[in-house]
């Protein structure tokens, strides 16, 4: 049979379409779906497919649309058993669409060219070289070797115990696990609990070192040993090794004012930094502290973001011409390094796309700051019938035309679709540009490089608000103990006056 008869799929009306028989052998209980690892009834119906080779693999018919659409017909298969020809054979009687071309990750250029580059750069705590750790001179002691088994780390051969440059070394994470031809274990002193997860970040248990490229898992990265994001800073306050330079800025416009002393030709992040009010009242000079809270707080109110507490990136034509994505970033960073305070005004959806491919990084409802949009998304996500679907559908089709988020509408639960295609497009398609330049100003003294090896340790600093000191919260960190001698009377006493004075405090 040639490929092309295999892509002629006959049509049905909903009576007599082609449907799935219930197996005699087959419970009503609940599994997976093997794309979406979401829950499933083992009972196939229009939305429910079984596999056809293997019989313990079932399938949302949404996530079999979007596999087939993905992987094309030459890698269109079934998840379980890697069956092709029977599988593909089923779903194309139950209607699922399978274009006949390559996957999409073949098609995309330059697709795997990161896989070339090789890391050039010494990862460990001190670096000893003067000229930085990018520094490489083959054949000397100054030479990078990176590590034998993961290969993303690497260090001077005089900064570490290598002897030779064909000496094998191992970075400090990849020594913290066993390896053996036969298992590989993990240190017991490292707790899922203490990942992502625990910082709100969705999170599962791969390999320590292999990620598997399933549709959830473009969110996910291997365990890792935790660093205080102090020390992280303190490492990276170690570039600061230049002459000092004097930032000059008006109360009236921090922002602007310090924009103008970023841009100066002899202005350098590694600068030692020191701050001038010129106002005309003659204000004394700020804290370095208290400049950039407020040069952070300026950022944050500015036209560059959008969004009431968590902030996501704005489309602001102007900014984008003038470059002001990139000199945010660039000032985010050089706060964080040179001891400024904590942004913590970055969204969920905005910290993902940072440490992440933004392709694959899915919005939620409270990222869009459009009314207009937040309204339109609103009614489709309360349809009830396909009809007032298709109705609303067409309603706002100039848009959904013009965005490309508008899918094929066949069922009620096409609506889904719909939406996400929406949030995408308005919160991450549509400002794939600012967020490349603000990315690029991240990447000031390294900032963005150390934000994607330890996203849990910055998600704290960048994301969540710090919570107000409270008597009972202080309270929670003293454990009360009395001596032998006391009798309840006194201890009554003494947990009264020590409430007492909690309460006094708190204002």
């Amino acid at each position: 049979m040639s490929l092309f008869t295999i892509n002629c799929c006959s049509s049905y009306c909903w009576e007599h379409r082609p449907v799935q028989k219930l197996l005699t052998t087959q419970s009503n209980e609940h599994s997976s779906c093997t794309i979406c690892l979401e829950n499933v009834e083992q009972v196939p119906s229009y939305h429910v497919l079984r596999g056809p080779c293997c019989k313990t693999s079932w399938y949302h018919r949404d996530c079999l649309q979007h596999q087939a659409l993905s992987a094309g017909l030459f890698f269109f298969r079934c998840t379980v058993c890697n069956d092709r020809d029977i599988f593909q054979k089923e779903m194309l009687r139950m209607g699922i669409h399978i274009p006949e071309r390559d996957a999409s990750w073949e098609l995309e250029e330059n697709a795997f060219q990161e896989l070339l580059v090789r890391h050039q750069r010494c990862d460990v705590r001190k670096c000893l070289c003067r000229n930085g750790r990018d520094y490489n001179v083959p054949e000397s002691k100054w030479e990078i070797v990176r590590c034998q088994c993961c290969g993303s780390s690497g260090t001077h051969i005089a900064c570490s115990t290598v002897a030779q440059v064909n000496q094998a070394w191992e970075c400090a994470e990849c020594r913290t696990y066993s390896c053996s031809p036969v298992k590989r274990s993990r240190i017991t002193s490292v707790k899922w609990s203490e990942t992502l997860d625990n910082s709100g970040l969705d999170a599962e248990q791969p390999s320590p070192k292999c990620r598997r490229r399933s549709r959830k898992s473009f969110l996910l990265k291997h365990v890792q040993i935790q660093r205080p994001v102090s020390d992280i800073l303190q490492d990276l306050k170690s570039q600061i090794n230049k002459p000092r330079f004097t930032i000059e800025v008006q109360s009236k416009s921090l922002l602007n004012s310090s924009l103008r002393c970023f841009r100066r030709m002899c202005f350098s992040p590694c600068n030692t930094l020191q701050i001038k009010v010129i106002d005309e009242r003659r204000l004394p000079d700020l804290s370095l502290v208290n400049y950039f809270k407020l040069l952070l707080d300026a950022i944050q109110n500015s036209n560059l973001f959008e969004g009431s507490e968590s902030k996501t990136l704005s489309l602001n034509m102007n900014a984008l011409n003038e470059d002001l994505y990139y000199e945010a970033g660039r000032m985010v960073a050089v706060a964080l390094v040179h001891g400024g305070p904590a942004p913590s005004f970055f969204s969920r959806t905005l910290f993902y796309c940072l440490i992440y491919d933004s392709h694959h990084v899915q919005p939620i409802l409270e990222d869009v700051a459009d009314p207009l949009i937040l309204q339109a998304i609103v009614k489709i996500q309360s349809c009830q019938r396909i009809s007032q679907l298709k109705a609303i559908t067409a309603h706002y089709l100039d848009y959904l035309q013009n965005t490309g988020t508008l899918p094929l509408v066949q069922t009620l639960s096409d609506k889904s679709i719909l939406v996400k295609n929406i949030l995408a497009y308005h919160v991450i398609h549509r400002v794939q540009q600012p967020l490349e330049r603000f990315k690029e100003g991240l990447k000031t003294l390294g900032v963005l490089e150390n934000i994607q090896k330890y996203p849990t340790a910055f998600w704290s600093v960048l994301c969540m608000k710090p919570e107000k000191l409270t008597a009972k919260a202080l309270s929670d960190v003293f454990t009360i103990t009395y001596h032998r001698s006391f009798r309840q009377a006194q201890q009554n006493n003494a947990i009264r006056h020590w409430e007492a004075y909690l309460g006094d405090t708190e204002g």
